[in-house]
C-alpha cells in the first residue's frame, strides 16, 4: 500500500510540475517578468 501512495503522489507530482512548467511558458509569451518565479518554483 505504501509503494502504491508513494508511485502515484510522484506520478501526480510530476503532473504537476508539468502542468506549472506549461502554464508558465504561455505566461511568459504575455509576461516575460511577472511569471518568471511561475517557472522556477
Amino acid at each position: 500500500m505504501e509503494n502504491y501512495n508513494l508511485r502515484s503522489t510522484s506520478k501526480l507530482r510530476s503532473m504537476l510540475r508539468t502542468r506549472n512548467i506549461l502554464k508558465g511558458i504561455e505566461c511568459a509569451k504575455a509576461n516575460k517578468q511577472k511569471c518568471v518565479d511561475l517557472l522556477t518554483a
